[in-house]
């Protein structure tokens, strides 16, 4: 009798923790709206970001879901916001120097302009579609952003990665 109120009080505190944990973790994979001194970023819901970016890469973040068959070890999409001091047609130059161009467009929102430039690419198998959106200014530089996408990734993720490169605003 004695170990039975100090074991049901355990097992009570993690059924407790567990729960919290889960609804925390959940939460991390909401929408959210990233504003920073150079731009705005709209995440969807079902992608997290990586709370440390890899080095030279202000905010990167991956979706949920992974592949499938060959694609299972990849997530379905990823993205990234780069920032240099390079110039607009010397990064579509070298994006589209070694990859499978798909579209190059020129776009104006409000009073910036951007560069939309969408490339096929093959990695270790599988193919892989890099759509970026690049901006340039006197006072920031130029900002990258590229969301990857698996091809064979499923409707509601082409539509996330959609939302992400449509509402990507550079200050």
């Amino acid at each position: 009798m004695e170990c039975l109120i100090p074991g049901l009080i355990l097992v009570g505190l993690m059924i407790y923790a567990s729960t919290r944990i889960k609804r925390v973790s959940a939460g991390a994979f909401e929408a959210e709206t990233i504003e920073t001194a150079h731009f705005i970023f709209e995440k969807p819901e079902g992608f997290l970001n990586r709370i440390e970016p890899t080095t030279g890469v202000e905010l990167e973040g991956y979706s949920r879901e992974y592949g499938l068959g060959d694609a299972a070890n990849f997530r379905q999409a990823t993205y990234e916001v780069t920032r240099s001091s390079d110039r607009t047609d010397a990064a579509v130059a070298q994006i589209t120097a070694s990859n499978d161009v798909i579209a190059d467009a020129d776009e104006v929102v409000g009073e910036k302009r951007y560069r939309i430039v969408a490339v096929r690419r093959e990695e270790i198998g599988i193919i892989v579609m890099d759509n970026y959106k690049i901006s340039e200014s006197a006072a920031e530089g130029l900002l990258q952003l590229k969301v990857s996408m698996i091809e064979d990734a499923s409707a509601d993720v082409r539509t996330q990665t959609e939302t992400i490169l449509s509402r990507f605003i550079v200050k």
